[in-house]
């Protein structure tokens, strides 16, 4: 049995200051050894970073069922975002799944791409009239926050409903983001001021999403099949099982940070290493020229654009939005020849992974053409939406989006960085986010510009 490192720190506070301080690059540099797994301590508690792709591949795919999503983020989560797939227990999840696969289908994907095309092309118009350089981040998170939130409701939610809603997610965000790097917060049936404040927040969102469901149940008349349409009639063929309504309103609550926080985020870094890799966006250009020309890029375009997703799957590993992870074990076990004791909190870093050496070639290197010629140890070492059978069910809806909002911003403008932009990455709002933002010039381009 192999003796596991453990990282020296405080006798009372462990290797908290160092982690609540920048913990992506205590993690980074903890992950400097051979050991295949390195525990540190947060007060109490011990935690335990997977080091091997052995390692991560034995919890996530082989040993899985041994791993639940337990730890420090996924308790907040639960308290604040609810029981949704993400966080279900494994009979839970097993259920949910198999009645909500059909949500997430290829047909159901063709109709979310239309409406994301037709939102897009209304929000860009409003960059026609920015001057000057512009911070464009906020935009990019609002467009994909107003998507998701039509995608989700559809037309017959009222426009001064939908911001009301977006208003209050926005805030749940920064609630869930505050008690993660809080390191440890009062479980909210606690009656602090921040609980009472955060308990009232969710009930406020519950309420609005549950006006419109209700709504939905009591029989639509407008036509449309929405996200929450296909919720509401997705079932279990083997069983007729399907999601009761306090299920529903979990989910919904998921969909609205991770859906939109992954593809903001995503789509943020996209446009930045767009803009800092000229070639590579002149061979973005050429290749949607050659598959859409000027018209509207639609679902069916999306496999065509092999480049554009190779550059969409380079920003996802150079930059993860969900950069770090957990799981709990339920038995002890071996990794590594390790020994992890039960009630274990194990830490997986997609960042560590996907920006090692050991590896990637020239890690920090943007190189859309890897994508091409991966390894197996590659393939095995790329996971920015998780891996095994809790793999995000919602990476296509991600992937499909960023690559539908991308081309639709490079039809349309050209961009380049403020001078003397560097980005830093930060990670206080819990996703791997741009810290100083997205400033740039825009140019609009007129129909035709795009061949040029």
């Amino acid at each position: 049995m192999q003796t596991i490192k453990q990282v020296p720190g405080h006798l009372l506070l462990g290797n908290l200051s160092d982690f609540r301080k920048d913990s992506m690059e205590f993690l980074s540099r903890i992950a400097e050894t051979e050991s295949p797994v390195v525990r540190f301590r947060l007060l109490h508690m011990d935690c335990y970073l997977l080091n091997s792709l052995e390692g991560v591949n034995h919890v996530l795919v082989q040993n899985h069922k041994n791993y639940y999503k337990g730890g420090l983020p996924f308790k907040v989560a639960k308290e604040i975002l609810g029981n949704g797939l993400p966080m279900a227990d494994f009979e839970n999840w097993k259920k949910r799944r198999k009645i909500m696969n059909p949500v997430f289908h290829k047909k159901a994907l063709d109709g979310y791409a239309g409406l994301m095309q037709q939102y897009a092309l209304r929000y860009l118009d409003k960059w026609s009239r920015h001057t000057g350089v512009v911070d464009i981040a906020p935009d990019v998170f609002n467009m994909t926050m107003e998507i998701g939130t039509d995608v989700l409701f559809g037309k017959a939610m009222s426009q001064e409903e939908k911001t009301r809603l977006i208003a209050l997610e926005k805030r749940l965000i920064a609630t869930f983001v505050a008690r993660v790097q809080a390191g440890f917060s009062l479980p909210l049936a606690v009656p602090t001021a921040k609980n009472r404040e955060a308990r009232k927040l969710i009930r406020e969102v519950d309420a609005v999403t549950y006006k419109y469901l209700q709504s939905r149940l009591d029989g639509p008349d407008d036509g449309e099949v929405n996200m929450l349409d296909l919720l509401l009639m997705a079932r279990d063929e083997d069983n007729n099982q399907t999601l009761n309504v306090a299920e529903i309103m979990d989910e919904v609550r998921i969909f609205t940070v991770a859906a939109v926080d992954t593809s903001a985020a995503t789509l943020s870094w996209l446009l930045y290493y767009s803009a800092a890799n000229p070639d590579c966006e002149r061979k973005a250009r050429q290749e949607l020229r050659q598959v859409a020309g000027d018209r509207p890029v639609g679902f069916e375009d999306l496999p065509k654009l092999r480049y554009i997703n190779n550059m969409i799957q380079e920003t996802m590993r150079l930059a993860p939005p969900a950069w770090l992870f957990s799981r709990s074990s339920l038995d002890a076990d071996v990794i590594g020849g390790c020994p992890i004791p039960k009630g274990a909190n194990l830490l997986i870093s997609p960042y560590n992974m996907q920006n090692s050496p050991r590896y990637w070639p020239a890690p920090e290197t943007f190189n859309p053409d890897r994508f091409d010629a991966l390894t197996e140890t590659q393939k095995s070492a790329y996971f920015p939406f998780g891996e095994g059978p809790r793999k995000c069910i919602g990476y296509r809806f991600a992937m499909m989006e960023i690559a539908i909002l991308y081309s639709v911003i490079l039809q349309r403008y050209a961009w380049t960085m403020a001078p003397g932009y560097v980005p830093e990455k930060d990670i206080t709002k819990s996703l791997l986010l741009p810290k100083n933002g997205l400033p740039v010039t825009l140019k609009h381009l007129e129909v035709g510009e795009l061949r040029s």
